[in-house]
């Protein structure tokens, strides 16, 4: 006779996660009475309910946890303390049908994510369970801390971080330095690993603090004192759109289409290129994402001018590679003083792009010829004839795209494949 724990994983066997899902299933899912028993029997205490059904979803720890005090570390948990004003436990609303959040038998903060199982998220994530936590540490990547498989489908157990805010969690050029740094050292790891993330940004980085009260982070007695002993970190989350490629490979490349996915898009593809370096590409965006958020502060810190154009340059295999860049931030952040660290930090976008911001304007003459080799070069003709001629006609780029196949099978005799696939090096890619 089947019991309720079997029935209840082939119920969940049968979900879809790939496909778009009643939202409310999901929520009863979540809160049934039969879900919670199966994660406590696993260890886990799911957040409760505190909303009425079909309103913004709210969610609350069961059991309250200590504080763990800057002085000591609390890695790869986070710190956390109560509502400054409502004195509540630290709570958490639901940011999507597959994420829910829990508590480890000794009542500490993690997040439960449902995963396709047989997808290169799954992959990457037991790739990243199976690494030793000292090494993820030094990585900035968020540890997974359990694995745990229900029917059909696995869920990741992550520790719960905060999502890294510029306006709430940078004060000062040292705090986006030390932001910068983490998001490197990730990217480093991954593509150290074959792991292309395809969605570097921001909100894609945590910090191990967590409040209700995050607006007045300036003034929490904890987050100061965990800043004060420098134990602030940062890690790299969510690899949804992630691709991992076989240990066999030694050139990666993607077909154009899927550079189209993700937060940051860098021109790589914009001239009708077929496929792209998954990696270079990355790099670029990371060196996009830099521009945007620090390109005011160049003049306090002029080596960032080099670092950003050499992420970012069209010439492809000219450009910085992941340890590269790595390499050429860390000399750069041993040598800068306190007064340039202590400078108060605004995040203030503008509205150019990374490709038509100056990184050089008001720079010395003698720095800028010192750095001319790192300079990314101007935009060429033909590129800006192909992108005149795309943009507007988007059916055209298709066209190009054919034509620039066909191109590259005459030159080398190669049929471009749909998917990833080993090619020459970049310079038979025809890129403009």
């Amino acid at each position: 006779m089947p019991t309720i724990f079997s029935v209840f994983n082939s119920q969940v066997s049968s979900f879809s996660i790939e496909d778009p899902q009643d939202y409310r299933d999901w929520v009863k899912f979540w809160t049934s009475g039969t879900t919670k028993e199966w994660f406590s029997l696993k260890g886990y205490r799911l957040y409760d309910d505190i909303s009425s059904f079909g309103t913004f979803e709210a969610y609350r720890p069961i059991t309250p946890s200590d504080e763990v005090p800057a002085s000591e570390s609390s890695y790869p948990y986070a710190y956390h303390n109560k509502h400054a004003e409502t004195n509540t436990a630290m709570g958490g609303h639901r940011y999507g049908s597959r994420i829910f959040y829990a508590q480890d038998s000794k009542s500490r903060h993690v997040v439960i994510k449902f995963l396709p199982s047989d997808s290169d998220e799954y992959r990457i994530l037991r790739l990243i369970h199976e690494t030793d936590m000292n090494s993820l540490e030094k990585a900035c990547v968020l540890p997974v801390l359990d694995l745990l498989q229900l029917g059909n489908h696995w869920l990741s157990v992550t520790p719960r971080w905060q999502e890294v805010s510029p306006k709430l969690h940078l004060q000062t050029l040292r705090n986006a330095l030390n932001l910068m740094h983490s998001m490197l050292k990730g990217v480093k790891f991954l593509h150290d690993r074959r792991i292309f993330h395809h969605d570097v940004k921001l909100a894609n980085m945590v910090l191990n603090f967590c409040s209700n009260d995050q607006l007045n982070l300036a003034t929490n007695p904890l987050y100061i004192s965990v800043q004060e002993y420098g134990r602030l970190q940062y890690a790299m989350i969510d690899y949804d759109i992630s691709v991992i490629f076989p240990e066999n490979q030694v050139k990666y490349r993607l077909p154009y289409n899927e550079s189209f996915a993700g937060s940051f898009f860098i021109s790589d593809t914009a001239q009708g290129e077929f496929e792209y370096d998954p990696f270079a590409f990355e790099v670029g965006a990371l060196g996009a994402t830099f521009s945007s958020h620090i390109t005011p502060y160049i003049p306090v810190i002029p080596m960032f001018a080099p670092l950003i154009d050499k992420m970012i340059t069209r010439n492809i295999r000219d450009r910085f590679t992941a340890p590269e860049a790595l390499q050429f931030f860390e000399q750069m952040q041993s040598q800068l003083t306190e007064a340039q660290l202590s400078t108060p930090f605004s995040d203030n976008e503008d509205s150019l792009t990374y490709e038509t911001r100056d990184h050089w304007k008001g720079l010395p003459d003698d720095f800028v010829k010192q750095w001319a080799h790192y300079k990314a070069p101007p935009l060429p003709l033909f590129a800006k004839i192909l992108r005149y001629l795309i943009n507007p006609h988007p059916r055209l780029d298709a066209t190009i795209v054919f034509i620039r196949k066909w191109l590259f099978f005459l030159k080398t005799g190669q049929v471009p494949s749909r998917r990833a696939k080993i090619y020459p090096p970049c310079r038979h890619n025809m890129r403009i």
